[in-house]
C-alpha cells in the first residue's frame, strides 16, 4: 500500500497529530506529511504512505491555494487568533475600498518575513523557540515568495475573506499581518483553509472522522489512496 492519502485536516490538530492517528489506526510503517498546517488551519494535507515518503519533497515544493478570513483592527503576536493581542487600532470607515486598493500590491514576487511563532529554523532552533525563550533574534531572515492571485471573496468593517494562490513557503499569517499594517489598522487570521497543494485538491480529501470510522479496514484505506505510479505521472505532468 504505497501512495498519497489526501486528508481534510480538522481544526485543532497538528499535522503530526494526523500522521500519528492514521499510522496507528491502520498499522502503517511509514507515514509522512507534506507541509505543516497550523492547528488553527483546516484543509488539504497530503500524507505519503510507505514508499511514497520518498517523493514527499516534490509534494512539499508544490504551489498552494488557501481561503483565509481575517479580522481587522487587532494585531497578535502569532498573527492569528491563537495569539495574544499586541495592538488595537481603529478600522477606517472606507476599509473595503482600502482593501481593494492594497490587495493587488501583494500579488507578484514579494519579500516576506516569517512569523516569530513559526517552525522556520534559525541558528538550529525554530523561531517559536526564540520567541518563547524571550531571547531577541534580529533580524528574522526574510524569504522570496510569489503570490499568483489574491481574490477578495467578501469584505466588511470587521472581517474580510480572501482566496490566495502562492508558492511554497508562503505564510498566509504574514501576508494578512502585512496587509493590515499597510492599511494601518492591523489584522490577524481567524480562519484558514488550504484548498489545494500541488495537484491535490480539497474535493478529493477524506475527513479524519471518515478515516477513524473505517479503521482498521485496510480495504477502505486502499480505496482512498492515490497509487504511487499515478502520483509520479501527475508530478511529471506539472
Amino acid at each position: 500500500m504505497d501512495g498519497i492519502l489526501i486528508v481534510d485536516k480538522p481544526k485543532g490538530y497538528t499535522s503530526h497529530d494526523v500522521v500519528a492517528i492514521v499510522k496507528r489506526a491502520y498499522g502503517l510503517k511509514k507515514v509522512g506529511h507534506t507541509g505543516t498546517l497550523d492547528p488553527l488551519a483546516t484543509g488539504v494535507l497530503p500524507l505519503c504512505i510507505n514508499a511514497a515518503t520518498k517523493i514527499a519533497g516534490q509534494v512539499i515544493n508544490a504551489d498552494k491555494a488557501y481561503q483565509v478570513t481575517l479580522k481587522w483592527g487587532e494585531s497578535t503576536d502569532t498573527y492569528d487568533a491563537e495569539g495574544t493581542v499586541t495592538k488595537m487600532r481603529p478600522v477606517p470607515d472606507n476599509i473595503v475600498e482600502c482593501l481593494s486598493q492594497e490587495a493587488p500590491k501583494f500579488v507578484g514576487e514579494l519579500t516576506q518575513t516569517p512569523p516569530a511563532y513559526s517552525a522556520v529554523k534559525v541558528a538550529g532552533k525554530p523561531l517559536y523557540w526564540w520567541a518563547r525563550s524571550g531571547k531577541e533574534l534580529h533580524p528574522i531572515p526574510t524569504r522570496l515568495i510569489t503570490v499568483y492571485q489574491m481574490r477578495i471573496i467578501e469584505s466588511d468593517q470587521t472581517n474580510a475573506t480572501l482566496e490566495v494562490s502562492c508558492s511554497k513557503g508562503t505564510f498566509i499569517r504574514s501576508l494578512v499581518h502585512d496587509l493590515g499594517e499597510v492599511i494601518g489598522c492591523g489584522a490577524h487570521v481567524i480562519e484558514l483553509r488550504r484548498l489545494q497543494s500541488g495537484v491535490f485538491k480539497i474535493d478529493n480529501a477524506i475527513t479524519l472522522d471518515e478515516i477513524k470510522r473505517a479503521a482498521p479496514d485496510g480495504a477502505a484505506l486502499e480505496r482512498w489512496i492515490i497509487p504511487l505510479d499515478q502520483i509520479k505521472h501527475q508530478l511529471l505532468a506539472q
